[in-house]
């Protein structure tokens, strides 16, 4: 058999298609990295970070504005593509963001530097709370952030307070590193084992949030004194208030409550010889409750104390405040 030399446009072909193949399977990016302002802005500190690659990747976001310098990472199981967010910037600075991946042994440094100058905080105290740190014992301090819940409050009018909801993250210096504003007063608050943060608000609601301040998930109690549509998943209650605890099952307990009429009840906290009258009495109830809002167990005052043993402010306002009056 005699062997004919392969032309130089085979030979160029046949390399063309090795090269393309070593390309394909090379890490690289599909679409380039690129920063965007948050588009939910009840969190505006924040941004997304947006790209594509050709394989799955871990991220590693490094980011600095001078004086900190911090890191994010997100694994495979994050959409890129969807946006990565991007937080613990300090409003008006402007911050240097660099940009790695890796998909198993490759990593892939994004050679050019991104930045971004999250807005400064909103000015007036009725729009922001003025922060200052007094005294400050770093040893004694745990990592991260601390997270909080500012309210307002005016006398003039209840409105003002009810329909503001705020959740802040500062850090060992009190600096402001991400905000986070809602309709409802905020009460009870925690960080969840996904990343996400839960709280629950002065109208009845449970809301799980991710760090951009989405939405992804809403309780509600099914009976709340209120005529307003509301989407979300009905729990069998008429309140939740103060507290609600994530459980390692993936349930919830909240406490929630219900009232009783109870003839010949105290009308005074102080004199017990005071006239009685039948009352309306609210107690409190536990409940726990799956992510489907089934009512799994509970645990009901009524059962276990006393309704006639009364202490403070059995009178005051509160439930008329909540939206049960008498």
């Amino acid at each position: 058999m005699i062997m004919k030399p392969l032309s130089a446009i085979y030979i160029a072909c046949i390399m063309g298609l090795l090269f393309t193949g070593c390309t394909q399977k090379t890490l690289r990016f599909t679409k380039e990295p690129e920063i965007i302002q948050n588009p939910n802005q009840n969190a505006p500190l924040c941004a997304v970070l947006n790209f594509e690659s050709n394989k799955p990747v871990k991220t590693t976001i490094q980011l600095t504005d001078g004086d900190h310098s911090w890191k994010l990472r997100y694994d495979t199981s994050a959409n890129s593509s969807e946006g990565l967010p991007v937080y613990g910037m300090r409003p008006g600075k402007a911050h240097k963001i660099k940009i790695s991946v890796k998909h198993q042994e490759e990593q892939l440094i994004y050679k050019q530097t991104l930045t971004f100058t999250p807005p400064e905080l909103p000015d007036g105290p009725a729009t922001f709370p003025k922060i200052m740190v007094k005294h400050k014992k770093p040893g004694k301090m745990s990592n991260g952030v601390t997270l909080f819940n500012p309210r307002r409050r005016t006398p003039k009018s209840s409105e003002f307070g009810q329909n503001f909801g705020m959740l802040v993250m500062v850090d060992h210096n009190g600096e402001i590193v991400w905000y986070y504003q809602t309709d409802s007063r905020i009460s009870d608050y925690n960080f969840l084992d996904n990343g996400h943060i839960s709280y629950l608000t002065q109208d009845y609601r449970l809301v799980e949030i991710d760090m951009l301040g989405n939405v992804h998930r809403t309780w509600y109690a099914a009976n709340r004194p209120y005529e307003d549509s509301i989407t979300g998943i009905p729990v069998e209650a008429k309140t939740f208030h103060h507290d609600a605890y994530p459980m390692p099952n993936g349930n919830y307990l909240i406490l929630t409550s219900d009232y009783k009429t109870i003839p010949n009840y105290y009308t005074s906290e102080r004199n017990e010889n005071a006239p009685r009258k039948t009352q309306k009495v609210m107690g409190d109830i536990i409940r726990e409750f799956t992510p489907e809002g089934k009512v799994v167990w509970e645990w009901n005052a009524f059962n276990h104390l006393d309704p006639m043993r009364i202490g403070y402010e059995t009178f005051s306002q509160y439930w008329y405040r909540r939206g049960f009056p008498g």
